[in-house]
């Protein structure tokens, strides 16, 4: 019927699935716990620029240190005072390595609770939530009529059952949570940055540009063969267990052969779409190694001469403290910003099983073998 192979044809189109959709069958008890998780995510991202703060200030102290004893063991005091670092007390020294210890061992416990914290929220709503997909999903498959079972392959649906919603699990799960800590690590290191050294902040800054067209440019890449390396898995899978269940029956007609080709032309497809995926995943991790280094040379050629240029202020703009606070906490954020954009492939692997699984959830069957309207079909 021209009605019922419209409404098929419609069915298997593909629909976009957004990210916030993946949460579609979480309860009050999950909003809970993605939203502890986020919360302490996001806590969590005020450690590093601490720690970057903590390292400069130490920094500072030992070279006011290292500049009070040239100062003694010379016969020049103001020849050897001329870097205009300032010189500095062994008992302000000594309160100032206590607070470095003393913060940075805070800082690590709390990032050691708050890591704890978001992955294990994060990690069993995920568990809940795709177990209670996986219900839905087998619920769907048993009322389902056999037409459209033709029009699968065998183990396509059990591959899927697992795979896909593995890979669903991942981009809800504790990945979330270390996108949102490494996303606002790089937002309050970038504010510190700024409120210490402006304009060495700027200079570092400004390969970012760069950065963030070319990450585009590789998530784009790899969101279409994610896409493309789930297909071809979930039709070898379905090769594989149809001729595993019917082995008897492929023997008996010296099939073996036939089979062992068809699917070897599918592991082709899935090895190119593999190596593709992978040159891309390299290509972009290139990339974000060139900008760094080329921050490196960027920040302390310019920040050595901030340096010296202030030397012969009272107060200068910048500090040996001030550089390594500018550069330490870009250099983090930078970094932090890189390997966030490598978890998105986890969400458009997400998103990409959710499509699949989610159509078959929702699909409404043309005869419902669940049904308690004996004798009524879906047309």
């Amino acid at each position: 019927m021209k009605h019922d192979k419209d409404v098929e044809d419609k069915t298997n189109k593909p629909k976009p699935i957004r990210y916030y959709s993946l949460f579609r069958y979480s309860t009050c008890v999950d909003y809970l716990l993605v939203a502890i998780g986020i919360v302490a995510a996001a806590v969590c991202g005020v450690v590093l620029p601490v720690f970057g703060s903590l390292f400069a200030m130490m920094n500072q102290a030992i070279v006011q240190m290292g500049a009070r004893q040239h100062a003694t063991n010379s016969s020049n005091n103001s020849a050897a005072n001329d870097t205009g670092v300032g010189y500095i007390s062994d008992d302000a020294f000594e309160r100032i390595w206590k607070t470095y210890v003393i913060g940075i061992f805070v800082a690590s416990a709390c990032m050691w609770i708050l890591g704890y914290i978001y992955t294990v929220a994060l990690n069993v709503a995920a568990e809940r939530q795709v177990l209670r997909i996986r219900t839905l999903f087998l619920q769907s498959l048993l009322r389902q009529d056999m037409s459209w079972y033709d029009s699968y392959q065998t183990g396509e649906f059990a591959n899927r059952s697992i795979e896909d919603l593995n890979k669903l699990q991942e981009g809800i799960g504790s990945k979330l949570g270390i996108f949102i800590n490494y996303l606002f690590t790089f937002i309050l290191c970038v504010l510190n940055s700024l409120i210490h050294g402006w304009k060495l902040t700027l200079v570092m800054l400004s390969l970012t540009p760069i950065t963030i067209i070319s990450t585009a440019i590789v998530s784009r890449v790899e969101a279409a063969l994610a896409e493309s390396d789930i297909k071809a898995n979930g039709k070898s899978g379905g090769i594989a267990q149809e001729v595993l269940t019917a082995i008897r029956t492929v023997v008996a007609f010296g099939g073996e052969q036939k089979e062992i080709i068809r699917y070897d032309d599918n592991l082709k497809d899935i090895t190119k779409t593999g190596i593709k995926l992978g040159l891309t995943v390299a290509l972009g991790g290139s990339v974000m190694w060139f900008i760094n280094m080329a921050t490196n040379s960027l920040a302390f050629s310019y920040g050595s001469k901030l340096v010296v240029d202030g030397r012969s202020e009272e107060h200068p703009e910048y500090t040996v403290e001030s550089m390594i606070t500018v550069f330490t906490n870009t250099m983090v954020g930078a970094m932090y910003m890189g390997q966030s954009f490598l978890y998105l492939d986890a969400f458009v692997q997400a998103r990409a099983s959710a499509d699949a699984v989610y159509r078959i959830i929702d699909r409404e069957p043309l005869i419902d073998s669940c049904s308690c309207e004996i004798g009524r079909a879906h047309v």
